[in-house]
């Protein structure tokens, strides 16, 4: 079979038991899905802008509706998508895609890029939840109309607008010492809607945790210890404009800036950094213009980050005690085309989405004492997306291509500190050519799809791959870029409050770069490495009655490392969970609303290896809420109050490397509109 899919043997089996076990307790509980998280996937039945929205990729969307404080919480319960964690609420959190690494997400909002050429992902704690309405995962490739750099995915994060929605006051506060709030007011008239959104949060993060003591195999050993130096404080502001004429042009204006203090704090034990601290600082302004129809348009984005890192002791990596500060500038604009045309005969209809990117990023970052060069990348990105409806719009074809350029021209950095940098002997050039291709078939209509997609992608080097960084990391210049060759096989069911997505999908990548340790102190990136990860999503939501429904995601892979050494070739992938299942519901009686969640997840690796004490154990989450609608009680406004319970069952779990995740925690939010 292409898949190359297997049948379990018995020891393989736990992820259908823990499956069999969760739908009799969803058909015997009838609890329900939390409404506002998987609402639809690839909708080819629905108006054209909706059916535009997946093109060549699978898409589900996630609907923010403001009863969460936490965007990790909401993407892990996806089928396909896992979240890496380096501890609690508020500490840096990693998304990965079809068992992908966390540089081939494309991190996007409002479908321009933000992940950034120095380290190629975005940390997404830094992207506070209180700013978006809504999240759209890709899985199996990116549509080109984005212009983003290649990868297995994408999170399309979608901007609170002017004009949309209500004004709106809300206050949360949580365990270890959890606090936030916003304020979101909405103003038309004289032509024009206007948005201003402010927003802050804050924990202490002090929870318990199992500390081994570095001895897995003893656990005479371990103790509960309390988790230190792992606080953060963050704050943000919007001002956004969009004219309300619907017969001109559309114009878009936002300005928004970010600010975060946070403790750097490591896993645990001889390996924490209890006295290091890190600062985000980033400020926007995203302009957008377009006709009355959306036809044709420019864009423009500016980001501007500034961070730091205070040790004073010394406490992180091999980087000398003091304080490291990087600045980065990016600068994006995007023009867009798109062209509708009805073909002659019975050839059907057809809709083409043209799309260029001219981008420009620059990175300055100093250490103690010293600096790297000033480096600075230019890019040029263009696609096309082609929908093409046959058999009277049953038969849909996505063709698309992309295409991406980008340069870098500045030196590498010395081998030794204090010896002169390498010389340049001219720029650095990527230039590769990304194709895609999709065929979803309206076996019956309005309910039975059968759908099939391949594509091909390069994500290209970071700049610490390709020219290293003092402190540890060693350039190569001379690495190429990862080839991703995806494929999946689908069918979707819609009838009668039943939506049902299976997929199977398969994912090599060709010249996967590998950091290897050259020294002792150092490491190297390298183009040796293959890898193939071949499984199966299942997306099944129920509506049991008109106030009660279910839900459930699951995710089964195999991740395997194909590269040519062979003290790896065979082994399971980094931080890879073979199974993921989430099972949520909901029912509401008047008033008020109950949901709840369970997450299991299998154990997974620390180490390319996989050799003992480097396993990450399984870990099973429960979460519940209750809401409560107090409009009318008090005041002659919409009232809602939240009370949630995450990890109820308290489970001392751990994740990446090591960091801790909390225990049994809970969170109350107020909102007033």
């Amino acid at each position: 079979m292409p898949f190359g899919f297997t049948f379990p043997s018995p020891a393989q089996s736990r992820p259908a038991t823990v499956i069999g076990v969760l739908l009799v307790a969803a058909a015997v509980c009838a609890s329900v899905p939390v409404g506002t998280v998987v609402q639809d996937t690839l909708t080819v039945t629905a108006p054209r802008a909706e059916r535009q929205l997946g093109g060549v990729a699978t898409v589900t969307v996630v609907e923010l509706d403001g009863s969460r404080s936490d965007l990790a919480e909401l993407l892990e319960e996806i089928a396909g998508v896992q979240i890496r964690r380096y501890g609690g609420l508020g500490a840096p959190t990693l998304p990965s895609i079809r068992g992908s690494t966390a540089t081939q997400v494309s991190i996007l909002i409002d479908g321009l890029p933000m992940s950034d050429a120095q380290n190629g992902y975005l940390d997404l704690s830094t992207l506070p939840l209180d700013r978006f309405v809504r999240a759209e995962v890709f899985r199996g490739g990116l549509p080109a109309r984005f212009g983003a750099a290649g990868g297995v995915g994408a999170i399309n994060l979608v901007t609170r607008d002017a004009g949309q929605g209500r004004s709106e006051l809300q206050f949360s506060a949580g365990s270890f010492g959890e606090a936030g709030g916003r304020l979101a007011a909405q103003a038309r008239g004289a032509g024009m809607n206007a948005l201003v959104l402010a927003h802050a949060r804050r924990s202490d993060g002090q929870f318990r945790y199992l500390d081994d003591n570095w001895t897995p195999f003893n656990p005479d050993d371990d103790i509960l210890s309390t988790r230190s130096n792992a606080w953060f404080r963050e704050r943000g502001a919007l001002v956004a404009l969009r004219n309300s004429s619907s017969m001109g042009p559309r114009l878009r204006v936002a300005v928004g800036m970010y600010a975060r203090e946070a403790g750097r704090p490591g896993p645990y034990g001889g390996a924490a950094s209890p006295e290091a601290t890190a600062h985000v600082d980033r400020y926007d302004l995203h302009l957008g213009l377009a006709d009355a129809m959306n036809r044709y348009g420019v864009e423009v984005s500016a980001r501007h980050d500034q961070e730091s890192l205070d040790d004073p002791t010394g406490d992180v990596g091999w980087d000398p005690p003091g304080t490291t500060r990087s600045r980065s500038d990016h600068l994006l604009v995007r023009l867009h085309g798109r062209l509708d045309r009805r073909l002659p005969g019975n050839w059907g209809e057809a809709t083409a989405l043209a799309v260029c990117d001219l981008q420009r990023q620059r990175f300055h970052f100093d250490q103690v004492d010293r600096s790297d060069p000033v480096r600075e990348r230019t890019g040029v990105l263009g696609g096309m997306d082609l929908q093409w409806m046959l058999a009277d719009r049953r038969l849909t074809v996505w063709p698309s291509l992309r295409q991406q350029r980008y340069e870098d021209d500045f030196p590498g950095l010395p081998i030794l500190p204090h010896l002169p940098p390498p010389p340049l002997e001219g720029p650095h050039v990527h230039e590769d050519w990304a194709p895609s291709l999709a065929v979803v078939w309206e076996a019956h209509p309005g309910r039975l799809f059968l759908e099939a997609r391949r594509f091909r992608s390069r994500r290209i080097p970071t700049w610490i791959e390709l020219f290293g960084q003092l402190g540890g990391a060693d350039g190569n210049r001379e690495l190429t870029p990862e080839l991703v060759d995806g494929r999946e096989l689908a069918l979707r069911l819609r009838d009668d409050g039943v939506r049902i997505r299976w997929a199977l999908f398969r994912m090599d990548v060709e010249d996967a770069i590998v950091w290897r340790v050259n020294s002792q102190l150092t490491s190297k990136a390298e183009n040796i490495g293959r890898t193939r990860v071949t499984g199966h999503e299942l997306e099944l939501s129920l509506d049991l009655s008109a106030s009660t429904s279910t839900w459930i995601s699951l995710t089964q892979q195999k991740t395997v490392d194909r590269g040519l050494d062979p003290v790896y070739a065979g082994k399971e992938l980094l931080h890879q969970p073979a199974w993921t299942v989430v099972l949520g519901g909901q029912r509401r009686w008047g008033d008020w609303s109950l949901r709840g969640r369970v997450l299991t997840e299998a154990g997974n690796w620390n180490d390319r290896y996989n050799g003992p004490g480097a396993r990450v154990p399984p870990r099973t989450l429960v979460s519940a809420a209750v809401s409560r609608d107090l409009s009318g009680i008090a005041w002659n406004h919409g009232i809602t109050l939240n009370l949630e319970g995450l990890n109820l069952t308290d489970n001392l779990a751990r994740d990446v490397d090591g960091y801790p995740l909390p225990g049994r925690s809970y969170r109350a939010t107020l909102t007033i509109r």
